[in-house]
């Protein structure tokens, strides 16, 4: 299979679609035997080098993947995500391990490489490996396939090395059992939550407080940040013409997306519902069956089944006749759909489900059918066209972006191309620029970029667009005058969380004192728990987790909890009423499972230690910029020296 391997064009779109490789691929081909002060290296790492545009490509795919995540919060979220760090912190990792598994003669055999490869689902087809479709997917992606098998061969290997260092993680029977007791074991508590919102208009805040506040809180009242681009736009729609479908791909796309057109058998059905309460009783239950048997005689008479459902069913689709449309087999409620699927157009039969009675009367039978690829032919060239055009427009753009990196004024480079250059004002993170409806990212991609320097190719609804950094400013404090009410709310509620918590070190003072703790926090309006395991939420508490934890692991001749803990919406106190150990077999049931819980948990704790020890015992170099007269950032006309240091990992 290695022999068919090692054809076709590619990028890294694919793993995103499959799903198969996390960080891995971008090693494979991020590594360079040549270094030095050539602008290219983002990292040395033992005397090897880690390329930048591998740290680019990941963070890129890392953009996306958090923009997925954290949708339209995400520019708000990126500065403080630092995903380019994250992406070069990543390949570091993974040449570590690499530099680790050369060091103790681990690798991963072609056999290994091609039964990996041959048991991903995304290249079967009925279960089995199919070449043809896993050559059709790599092309289709533009991955060359050497590309490919080095990211498989990369992951795998890290998975030696992990199962390795990780060992067998050795768990104790005595270690099992006290997670066992831990997790199973049940504590009854009364609890009184003492919030600092009811104490706000108690508290009295000066001015000199507010000041100080705002002085060591400036970050929490800022003006966001802005950046100012120019941009060129290169919009798909002046690529369409230039699409040229060729036969042969419209036949590869029809057969490696032929579940796309495989079309299931479809009924269209109407109901009449006779609708039965859940608590109905029996005399209930008769009388509705006798209407359905009623109107099921009407309607095999002859009666108009569309006016009958108007005036009887109780269901949502009453005002259209009882029509439910065409559906599938498993879109409706077991009984109705295994008898509508066994009836035959224009049949009339009852059938009682969950919700009553139903009169039910076939309209019509789709038989399963693959959709021909003569009557799928003109859906699949628009959709191929329409992807050779963003492509086309993307490949532009990088030609467009090349020239800018080259030292060409982006003025002079889309007069050259006949393109318009556009210069929006300034934007927040939150703000579209006008004109790139659908643009994600920008202050990503503009990350670690000055004044003058160009990002890489984006796109957005219409296309892709290249754009250069105007300028951009950081975020500033707003002025005391315009943020002092929202100032004064927060020292006050600072000191109402303090009152607050005094308030509740008191009455656990009180409670030790009394000879029934759990009364006399009753008393004071504390609720009780009912019986919980440690993992479960106390009902109408949000954020109980670290209080439940802490009545579990309360000392066995102790019922008062020391210190409050603090909760959603306050500070809690509590007491222990009751224990209760787990219940008989409850342990020998779980142990199992939580034995190789608790082995993967040391498991992974032993791989970090060592990828920890790797780190620290590496010789780690990153570029550090100095002005001077060396390599020229793209974009900008002034040179730059390099200093390599050992950053702060």
């Amino acid at each position: 299979m290695l022999e068919l391997m090692r054809r076709q064009a590619g990028n890294w779109i694919i793993k995103i679609i499959l799903g198969l490789i996390a960080l891995a691929f971008a090693l494979s081909f991020g590594l360079s035997p040549n270094f030095g002060s050539n602008p290219g290296v983002a990292m040395k790492v033992n005397d090897q080098p880690i390329m930048e545009d591998a740290v680019s490509e990941l963070y890129g795919r890392m953009t996306e993947q958090a923009r997925q995540q954290f949708g339209d919060n995400f520019d708000k979220l990126a500065p403080m995500l630092n995903l380019r760090q994250q992406a070069l912190y990543s390949l570091m990792d993974r040449l570590l391990l690499a530099q680790a598994a050369q060091r103790m003669g681990l690798g991963v055999s072609n056999r290994e490489l091609a039964s990996s490869i041959q048991d991903m689902a995304a290249f079967q087809v009925e279960g089995k490996f199919d070449m043809r479709l896993y050559q059709q997917r790599l092309a289709a992606n533009r991955l060359t396939e050497e590309r490919f098998e080095n990211s498989v061969r990369a992951d795998l290997l890290q998975g030696k090395i992990a199962a390795m260092v990780g060992g067998s993680g050795q768990v104790t029977p005595l270690q099992v059992d006290q997670a066992l007791q831990e997790a199973l074991s049940r504590a009854d508590a009364v609890y009184l939550l003492v919030k600092p919102e009811d104490l706000l208009d108690s508290v009295k805040v000066g001015e000199d407080e507010i000041a100080e506040h705002y002085e060591s809180h400036k970050g929490l009242y800022m003006n966001p940040a802005t950046l100012r681009v120019d941009y060129v736009a290169l919009p798909v729609s002046a690529f369409r013409d230039k699409a040229d479908v060729a036969e042969d791909e419209i036949i590869d796309a029809y057969e490696m997306d032929w579940r796309q057109y495989s079309r299931p058998e479809e009924v269209r059905a109407r109901h009449i519902l006779i609708e039965l309460a859940p608590e109905a009783d029996e005399a209930q239950k008769a009388k509705a069956k006798a209407q359905a048997l009623a109107l099921l005689e009407k309607a095999r008479a002859g009666e108009d089944f569309a006016k009958m459902a108007k005036e009887y069913s109780k269901g949502p689709s009453a005002d259209k006749g009882g029509d439910l449309g065409y559906f599938q087999r498993g879109q409706m409620v077991g009984p109705f759909d295994e008898l509508v699927f066994k009836m035959t157009p224009g049949q009339i039969e009852v059938v009682e489900t969950e919700f009553g009675w139903h009169v039910v009367k076939l309209e019509d039978k789709k038989k399963a059918r693959i959709v021909p690829l003569e009557e799928a032919r003109g859906e699949i060239k628009a959709r191929l066209a329409e992807q050779q055009a963003k492509d086309l427009a993307m490949q532009a753009a990088e030609g467009l972006f090349d020239a800018l990196a080259a030292g060409q004024p982006l003025e002079a480079a889309a007069k050259e191309r006949k393109l318009v250059v556009e210069q929006p004002p300034a934007v927040t993170a939150d703000q579209p620029v006008p004109g790139l409806t659908g643009l994600k990212d920008l202050f990503a991609a503009a990350q670690g970029l000055e004044a003058g320097q160009p990002l890489r190719p984006m796109t957005f609804d219409g296309g892709a667009v290249v754009a250069v950094i105007r300028q951009r400013t950081a975020p500033q404090p707003k002025p005391l005058d315009k943020v002092r009410e929202q100032v004064e709310m927060a020292v006050r509620s600072e000191k109402a969380n303090q009152l607050a918590q005094v308030q509740a070190k008191e009455i656990i003072a009180k409670l030790n004192a009394a000879k029934d703790p759990a009364a006399a926090l009753s008393k004071l309006g504390g609720k009780p728990t009912g019986p919980l395991t440690s993992s479960e939420p106390i009902e109408g508490l949000p954020g109980s987790e670290q209080l439940q934890q802490a009545i579990h692991a309360l000392a066995q001749d102790k019922t008062v909890l020391a210190q409050p803990v603090p909760v959603a919406g306050g500070f809690a106190v509590a007491v222990v009423t009751k224990r209760q150990p787990p219940e008989p077999g409850a342990m020998d049931q779980m142990r199992e499972g939580m034995t190789q819980q608790l082995r993967r948990t040391m498991q992974n704790q032993t791989y970090q230690r060592f990828l920890a020890d790797l780190r620290n015992n590496a010789d780690i170099l990153a570029p550090q910029q100095t002005s001077g007269g060396g390599w020229k950032i793209p974009g900008c006309d002034r040179g730059v020296d390099l200093e390599w240091v050992r950053p702060a990992i």
